[in-house]
């Protein structure tokens, strides 16, 4: 986490800090790169990612309340940008969530059985924390999260990414939600880096937006202490 100087940085620096702080050191994903393919924890992990209240179906409500709540059009541009991407761009089989179901049905085979609702728990958590966050918070805080997400967001998929390229079980189809985040998140950065721009340098914007990006950090690596500690446990 910055420092209490660091904390009062133009809010560019979120998206330096963060690459530096690069999630793909994670105990998790150290495991995942260390081990054997484990499609098993992969289905874990987005089943939490897919689970009922936890950040895949409620981005895109986080992100149209963003887009209503600011106020400064070039951001709520590109707030809005991401949010028609999450939507498929008009084409319901290309809705991100669409197509991250199409992934869990392709994990099916590895599944575990009778698992128990402590499995789902890390996404809950999250989804319960992204909520307060975009919905109930100073919506400068839920820009500061949107920032730390989408940085976050494409340390995670390129980890996935390089873990599916492993395996030739799952069917090329299924892979889709993960090879096009890749992509997408690339651009994405770019786009919170431009955004990050627009915060005022000394403003009670710029510390909403730095207590945001925090706690969206902390609330994804949380998440992963979770993913790991019942994949592994």
């Amino acid at each position: 986490m910055p420092t209490q100087e660091l904390s009062l940085s133009p809010a560019n620096e979120i998206v330096r800090l963060y690459e530096q702080q690069s999630l793909a050191e994670h105990p998790l994903f150290q495991r995942l790169r260390q081990e054997p393919v484990n499609l098993t924890a992969i289905w874990i992990f987005t089943m939490n990612m897919n689970v009922q209240g936890g950040v895949s179906k409620n981005f895109v409500r986080w992100l149209a309340s963003l887009a209503a709540r600011i106020d400064d059009n070039r951001m709520r541009s590109i707030v809005a940008k991401q949010l028609n991407e999450e939507l498929g761009e008009g084409n319901f089989s290309r809705i991100h969530s669409v197509m991250l179901q199409q992934l869990v049905d392709g994990l099916e085979p590895w599944r575990l059985e009778n698992y128990t609702e402590e499995l789902l728990a890390p996404g809950r958590e999250f989804g319960q924390r992204g909520e307060k966050l975009f919905f109930i918070q100073d919506p400068y805080e839920g820009v500061g999260a949107f920032i730390a997400s989408e940085v976050s967001a494409l340390q995670i998929d390129q980890c996935l990414g390089n873990e599916v390229r492993r395996q030739n079980a799952i069917a090329p189809e299924k892979l889709t939600w993960i090879t096009m985040h890749e992509e997408l998140e690339v651009d994405h950065v770019s786009e919170v880096f431009e955004l990050a721009h627009l915060i005022p340098k000394s403003d009670p914007k710029l510390e909403a937006v730095w207590r945001g990006a925090q706690e969206m950090r902390g609330a994804i690596v949380a998440f992963l202490d979770g993913i790991y500690s019942v994949s592994f446990s």
